[in-house]
């Protein structure tokens, strides 16, 4: 298969261009053809556009176009056009899919591709305060902490201790892989510090209650505290109350699938996959256009392709009102014009906007609906 990626921007501009790269990059490692320039090949197989606003005539294979942000009907007309002529629209979502069918835009022509992400950063790891001074007498029940370190992930939590007596604790954490701030004496500033940049805010002691819940509340920080004294005349203090060991190790479980399902959920949603979704999908379509057998493969990601000939009746995920996606497309219309008119009149003042916007232009601005 030869495919042109036809990106109507400099690749090295903006994010339409960084999407004809990756696109690029992966499907030559998977083997396919493939370059980008500004204009289509009638030499290609398939001329996939970046975006579906540059497309005018069809080549003669087949041509697919990337559809994003349709939100006038002016754009909705231009890719309808489009379509008409044979191409087919890939848009970013099931959602704006489903929109622009119910809007007249043929289903039939219309499926869905999910974007990538690049992984740049890797996942942040959720902060545990502890503000607090150990006793001889084991009354804050540290020992919880030092269990703790065996049953959760060092990838996914650092600790952040103030107050004295921790140090066999410290250690503990730290021969287990736990990045640990620890500040041994009290300071106020230090205090402050730490306060401001946890996610949680964690104490063990099962006393009447700690000062130091009350001001990780104040700071807007969510608690892993005891159900005890004062604790319990906050309203809604307690984010995730615990008594035994098992309940916070409980807690702990519950936040971690909670951190990981948010990875997990665009583990996917990578460039190689978004370019294999297209690859599937117009093998797909060149198989059909020659009356072949052919079927749409659909990738295991959640999301992904939907076949554009065998659309899943059953029902859409998105209730979509085609009569309020108009209210709503004209609303954003006039918001975005009247915007640019106020930063003319800002710019320059009342005359030269109007000396800039002759009647013609305003009629366009205001009548376009």
């Amino acid at each position: 298969m030869v495919v042109r990626i036809v990106c109507y921007e400099d690749v090295h501009e903006w994010i339409l261009g960084k999407f004809a790269l990756r696109l690029s990059e992966e499907l030559s490692a998977a083997g396919i053809t493939v370059d980008i320039a500004k204009t289509p090949s009638h030499a290609a197989d398939v001329n996939h556009h970046i975006i579906y606003s540059g497309y005018a005539e069809p080549s003669q294979g087949l041509d697919t176009l990337m559809v994003t942000h349709i939100d006038t009907t002016a754009k909705q007309h231009y890719l309808a056009g489009g379509l008409e002529k044979g191409a087919y629209g890939i848009c970013m979502s099931s959602h704006h899919m489903a929109e622009l069918a119910a809007l007249g835009i043929p289903r039939e022509k219309l499926c869905f591709i999910n974007p990538a992400h690049d992984a740049l950063a890797s996942p942040k790891k959720v902060r545990i305060g502890i503000a607090s001074r150990v006793y001889p007498d084991g009354r804050k029940r540290e020992h919880f902490i030092s269990q703790l370190a065996g049953t959760i992930d060092p990838s996914l939590f650092s600790f952040a201790i103030i107050g004295a007596g921790w140090d066999d604790v410290v250690l503990r954490l730290r021969d287990k892989g736990f990045t640990v701030e620890y500040v041994p004496e009290f300071d106020r500033a230090a205090y402050a510090g730490i306060l401001s940049a946890i996610d949680y805010y964690l104490y063990t002691g099962t006393d009447e209650g700690q000062i130091g819940t009350i001001d990780a509340l104040h700071a807007g920080v969510k608690t892993i505290v005891p159900p005890v004294g004062y604790h319990l005349d906050i309203p809604g203090g307690i984010t995730h109350p615990f008594m035994t060991f098992d309940e916070l190790a409980e807690v702990f479980r519950g936040i971690t699938e909670t951190r990981r399902a948010g990875t997990a959920a665009v583990s996917s949603w990578t460039w190689k996959t978004y370019a294999q979704e297209h690859l599937n999908l117009w093998q797909y379509l060149i198989a059909r256009r020659a009356g072949l057998p052919a079927q749409l493969v659909i990738p295991g990601r959640s999301g992904g392709v939907l076949s554009l000939a065998e659309f899943d009746t059953e029902g859409s995920r998105w209730s979509v009102d085609a009569g309020e996606l108009k209210r709503s497309q004209r609303q954003r219309y006039f918001q975005h014009k009247i915007a640019y008119i106020s930063s003319m009149i800002k710019n320059g003042g009342v005359i030269d906007a109007l000396r800039r916007l002759n009647l013609r232009r305003l009629k366009n601005f205001f009548f376009k609906y």
